[in-house]
């Protein structure tokens, strides 16, 4: 007899990550995807949270919300500290259930500003280069301080479809469509990682719960594979449609732009502790990039 399908709360369903699990993962015979409102939980009203756990008593939460406005960060200390460092913690006290929390390769770039060519480990003690990046690693240790039971997934640079939500490559999408010369940093690298890569690894994590096989909890980081700048970034996004690939371009420091947030110069992520289990799910962030174009444009 087929057991019943998982309920998983998924918070940030409308985000980028959110709305490629849903789009990709539909609610099916595996599982059931519970999804909120705002209007019916917000998720700065730790009361509320609570009541929801407790009267849905989901069987995994999937913490996709965060809060994600780098620069506004820095000016809304308050409340990207409750989303980003107290929910998480709140989640792993309140829910009676495992927990697959998003981080950030922001947790790490903060004093490394020559590192290059060494992509990060789990085992490195992170080390913020901004307040979202401070919030997003306490958000961790409150998760680790209060479930045992918790996938912390640190990924990078994420997008997906432009129609999917915000992202790097929505922004150098439009304008390039729009004929505005790009300007864009090369003094950051880091790994483009699709929504696609991180949705697939997050439904093998859940397949194999309850099984033999089951991954065990603990950090990972799930990025695809390679690094680049924003800078070639940017390139390799307007090379892929012929209405853009003439588009005019110039590199920049971080400090010609005058930013309220220091972003890390380098902070590439090494994902081979992940792909041990998943190898399918990891390629070049080249063809990840031409993957997510496609699916976009129906090619």
């Amino acid at each position: 007899m087929m057991s019943k399908p998982l309920r998983i709360w998924l918070t940030g369903s409308t985000g980028q990550l959110g709305t490629a699990l849903l789009r990709l993962f539909p609610s099916g015979k595996t599982h059931t995807w519970l999804t909120t409102t705002r209007a019916e939980v917000d998720l700065n009203h730790f009361d509320v949270v609570t009541s929801y756990l407790a009267d849905t008593q989901p069987d995994l939460i999937v913490n996709a919300a965060a809060y994600t406005a780098v620069d506004q960060a820095e000016r809304e200390r308050d409340m990207a500290h409750r989303l980003n460092a107290e929910l998480p913690g709140l989640l792993g006290k309140s829910a009676n259930c495992p927990l697959i929390h998003i981080s950030t390769d922001y947790v790490f770039g903060g004093s490394d500003n020559e590192r290059s060519g060494t992509p990060y480990r789990e085992t490195e003690p992170p080390h913020p280069a901004n307040w979202y990046g401070e919030t997003k690693a306490e958000g961790e240790k409150r998760l680790l301080s209060t479930s045992s039971d918790s996938y912390i997934l640190r990924t990078s640079w994420l997008y997906g479809p432009t129609t999917w939500g915000k992202s790097f490559y929505k922004s150098i999408r439009t304008n390039a469509l729009a004929g505005k010369t790009l300007r864009i940093v090369d003094d950051e690298i880091g790994t483009p990682t699709s929504t696609l890569t991180l949705s697939r690894v997050i439904m093998s994590l859940i397949s194999t719960y309850g099984t033999p096989q089951q991954v065990p909890y603990g950090i990972y980081h799930v990025s695809d594979l390679g690094e680049c700048s924003r800078y070639r970034f940017a390139q390799a996004i307007v090379a892929l449609d012929p209405k853009t690939k003439e588009t005019p371009s110039s590199p920049c420091k971080q400090d010609d732009l005058g930013l309220p947030a220091h972003r890390p110069h380098y902070s590439a992520l090494d994902s081979s502790k992940i792909a041990r289990y998943f190898p399918q799910h990891f390629q070049p962030w080249e063809k990840a990039l031409q993957e997510v174009y496609d699916l976009e444009y129906n090619r």
